[in-house]
């Protein structure tokens, strides 16, 4: 096992300060983001949040509802619709109607009204036209990526930056490291098995010189959460061909995740769909103010989406319209986006792998794995080299030795 541990390592130490040094700087840069509250407009906090809530032609949750005032606690949901709905029938007489949000714009509620690809505003008390057809703007849809320093240094540590063909690199990068993990905790344990036999099971033991102490103690302390980030990156790379293979397949198409998916809505089902949208959440969040309430058609599926204000700041949850049902990312009628595991489970394994699965600590914790990687690829280094030199002094000059 020392031998397989010491051959895995020739190879897998560069892989290692690679997404090491990468990762922690990605970590570094977050952490600063995040601790000195940067606004929702700053590059690398809107890069934190890219993807959270789905691909583009999902996601309702952008940078100006981070921000956005809470609905009045008193207000009367059905009759604002009501009020909304009428307003933009006479505004757009028989035009297909893409979606119907409920917010607040300039203090009072409004309702914004999406027809032929262009967004009309009313105010939901008296109907009055704020934006009409004639001065709509086009909807939106929040990028699927933006340029930041966040996003430069990621595209460096998934190897994205260099083409589709240079993403195959990154899963083996991945499985080696995890390779150079599992042969080095097998190592250990024999060793502490051994130890223990002989009446010396202290687990953290000093034998071998100051770098060889260091490099066991730094692997065993660190080796939980090494192992999190070596599966779970690994896990994200897989994710990364996956998608490049999508793209090249379809000619760089991704319209699963940035096309329209939207179905007309229907005059008639709109107040079921309202309080079957607001009984569920309400259910589910019985105490959270709400920001945003969108009715929509998402690939053929009734949504209500509602943004409210969670616990540190605004979130995104969607339910099934018809249903009450509460509906991740990921449901067997959305469009291909050519993430092989799901938008849903892709975001779920890259929170994990940032930590903040857990919170910031994860963070912290994720960050202290990072920089544990590059040590032990340096105090590795630092012992094959002093071992190599050793040996080809003995005339036994060979990379590899049993």
């Amino acid at each position: 096992m020392r031998t397989a541990h010491r051959v895995i390592a020739v190879f897998a130490v560069l892989a290692a300060l690679w997404v090491g040094l990468t990762g922690v700087t990605i970590q570094l840069i977050d952490l600063k983001a995040l601790l000195s509250h940067a606004p929702a407009s700053d590059p690398n906090i809107r890069a934190i949040r890219d993807g959270h809530n789905g691909p583009p032609n999902f996601q309702v949750l952008g940078d100006g509802e981070y921000d956005a005032a809470v609905l009045p606690a008193g207000l009367d949901y059905g009759a604002a619709l009501a009020t909304v709905v009428k307003a933009a029938r006479a505004a757009v007489p028989g035009a297909p109607l893409g979606y119907v949000e409920l917010r607040v714009r300039d203090g009072k509620p409004v309702g914004e009204v999406a027809s032929k690809k262009k967004v009309m505003r009313f105010d939901a008390a008296t109907g009055a036209v704020l934006i009409g057809p004639e001065a709509a703007g086009a909807v939106k849809m929040q990028p699927l990526g933006r340029p930041s320093l966040r996003n430069t240094v990621k595209n460096i540590h998934r190897l994205t930056q260099f083409g589709d063909a240079a993403t195959l690199l990154d899963p083996v990068m991945g499985l080696l490291i995890c390779a150079m993990i599992f042969t080095g905790l097998v190592q250990y344990f024999r060793l502490l098995a051994a130890r223990a036999r002989l009446g010396r099971a202290n687990p953290l033991w000093s034998a071998g010189g100051l770098w060889r102490s260091l490099h066991r103690g730094v692997a065993i302390a660190a080796s939980l959460f090494l192992t999190v980030m070596a599966l779970s990156g690994t896990l994200l790379a897989i994710g990364d061909v996956g998608v490049s293979a999508f793209r090249v397949a379809h000619h760089g198409d991704r319209s699963g995740a940035n096309a329209d998916q939207s179905s007309p809505l229907t005059d008639a089902e709109l107040p079921g769909m309202l309080r079957t949208t607001l009984s569920a959440f309400h259910a589910a969040r019985p105490d959270a103010p709400i920001r945003v309430l969108r009715l929509r058609y998402y690939a053929g599926m009734p949504q209500g989406v509602v943004v409210f204000s969670g616990p540190r700041e605004a979130e995104q949850v969607q339910f099934n319209a018809a249903t009450g049902r509460a509906v991740s990312l990921t449901e067997p009628n959305y469009p291909a986006t050519g993430q092989p595991f799901g938008w849903q489970e892709d975001q779920i394994v890259k929170q994990i792998h940032r930590g903040d699965f857990i919170g910031l600590s994860g963070r912290w914790m994720s960050l202290l794995g990072g920089l544990s990687l590059v040590f032990l690829a340096l105090s590795g280094t630092a012992m094959y080299l002093d071992l190599w030199s050793r040996r080809r002094r003995a005339g036994r000059a060979g990379l590899f030795w049993t």
